[in-house]
């Protein structure tokens, strides 16, 4: 009888795992280094016809002693995914973006930024895009923001290593 209790416990976290609440049990540890937080280890996405569909709510912190800007268009701004492959990162999936410039999105030192990644990712036979690119959907993901840049007299382009989120799991539901 215990070993049919360990497996159900075991397999409701595992369901649970993937439901998107950021208080629940997941495959990977959160990075607290890391710049850019996720509000949840765990998303799945739902299937349509012709789509993956789902939301990741993040922040990203600056750390550092200058403002940070943001590029953006109307508020969307370039954040991809990036999928673990084996031991290496590769590009995943990346939104399609409006084409404008809008006033740069400026986050001052110590400052949080909250934001949303909305996620519509073509399904395989589909003329919809974009699509995931590193193969199966289920995996590894971590977030990477693309134009970021500081501020002021010793401008320049905000490193890898501060624009990049912790780990998460992305599923299809």
């Amino acid at each position: 009888m215990r070993y049919r209790i360990v497996i159900l416990s075991t397999a409701a976290a595992s369901l649970n795992a993937c439901a998107g609440d950021p208080t629940t049990p997941t495959l990977v540890t959160r990075d607290t280094s890391a710049a850019v937080q996720t509000d949840s280890l765990a998303y799945r996405l739902v299937r349509t016809d012709v789509s993956y569909d789902g939301r990741i709510a993040f922040a990203f912190t600056n750390r550092d002693a200058r403002s940070v800007k943001i590029t953006n268009c109307l508020g969307t701004t370039v954040v991809g995914l990036e999928k673990l492959v084996g031991d290496r990162w590769v590009w995943a999936w990346s939104p399609t973006l409006p084409l404008c410039l809008s006033a740069p999105i400026v986050v001052a030192p110590g400052a949080t930024y909250r934001t949303e990644l909305v996620i519509s990712a073509g399904r395989p036979g589909t003329n919809t895009e974009p699509k995931f690119l590193a193969g199966t959907v289920d995996g590894i993901y971590r977030m990477i923001w693309g134009a970021l840049s500081y501020s002021g007299p010793e401008r320049g382009t905000v490193p890898d290593d501060e624009r990049v989120s912790n780990r998460f799991t992305i599923s299809l539901r």
